[in-house]
């Protein structure tokens, strides 16, 4: 069990992440020949507000998804939040938010984080001087509203999940069992003011397979707002609670579908039974998933956005 005696902080690309040193998440930051394992006391903010002109960042490889997508949100004029489903220790959220305040852009950011390492995204998001913008919750983000069972795996933070079947996969060291609660997305933004004024949302989702939860509670979202997503698609953790290619087709009627997951990324078209060969593709893959990406058909400008994800 891991303590708050064993939280570390590593540097890397001008953030600053805690971690807890006995997390496997912690191990795998540490491949990054650039990571740095800093006392606190030594943490600067070499950033400044402003220092990025996005519109040179849009055609520069390896730009982050929600980078571009910010940046198309943007060039159109829609104003938008960030939610972070799965936030762990922050190591999307940190990120999303540096890039808005770089590029002179102050857009709200919601983590969601459920686990026992919510205090280290708590300390991560204020020692990168974020928490001016970025709110961090610590529930998860479901189709239901309440206490709900959650599966903690200590070790390997990242793999906690909803889901019993995620936390029984091979490799996964220990198991324990506790309440949180549980939020829909469209309660979270009758709740929240912010949320509730802003015409276009981003939202990743991490769920170790209770993704398709997260976005069924999100229906009214998705039909008023303008809802840019990427998610993982785990075909056989979904089986447990929903048909996937079924809901997959579903969403297909409103977003283009990007499979982002592979070293050559693809759309993913509704006719011809290739959302099947999509899905079965997928199951065959080693780990069994993939990112998805869903950008709404009515968003202006829609298909530059989707060329330009596409090519990565």
């Amino acid at each position: 069990m891991t303590t708050t005696t064993d939280a570390v902080l590593v540097s890397l690309a001008g953030t600053h992440i805690f971690y807890h040193r006995g997390d496997q998440a912690f191990s795998h930051v540490c491949l990054d020949p650039r990571a740095r394992e800093i006392p606190p006391s030594e943490a600067r903010v070499t950033w400044k507000g402003g220092e990025v002109d996005p519109e040179k960042a849009w055609p520069l490889r390896g730009v982050g998804e929600f980078s571009l997508a910010s940046i198309h949100y943007w060039r159109h004029g829609i104003d938008f939040d960030y939610v972070d489903i799965g936030a762990n220790v922050g190591l999307t959220a940190v990120p999303t938010a540096v890039f808005f305040k770089r590029c002179g852009w102050a857009n709200r950011v919601y983590a969601f984080e459920p686990g026992e390492i919510f205090t280290l995204l708590q300390q991560s998001v204020t020692i990168n001087n974020i928490a001016d913008t970025t709110t961090c919750i610590r529930a998860a983000a479901s189709d239901t509203t309440g206490t709900v069972t959650f599966h903690l795996t200590p070790a390997q933070s990242a793999s906690s999940s909803l889901l019993r079947a995620a936390v029984e996969r091979p490799g996964v060291v220990e198991v324990r069992t506790t309440l949180v609660e549980a939020i829909t997305l469209d309660q979270f933004a009758l709740d929240n003011r912010s949320l509730r004024d802003a015409p276009g949302l981003l939202v990743k989702i991490d769920a170790e397979g209770a993704d398709f939860r997260v976005i069924d509670g999100m229906a009214r979202l998705l039909e008023q707002r303008l809802c840019t997503i990427l998610t993982e698609f785990s075909p056989f953790l979904i089986d447990g609670y929903c048909n996937p290619e079924r809901r997959l087709t579903e969403l297909a009627e409103s977003f283009e579908v990007l499979d982002i997951g592979d070293t050559v990324r693809s759309r993913i078209a509704v006719d011809g039974g290739s959302v099947a060969q999509f899905v079965d593709r997928v199951r065959k893959k080693p780990g069994m998933l993939t990112d998805i990406m869903l950008v709404p058909k009515r968003l202006p400008g829609a298909q530059s956005l989707v060329e330009r994800l596409l090519e990565g």
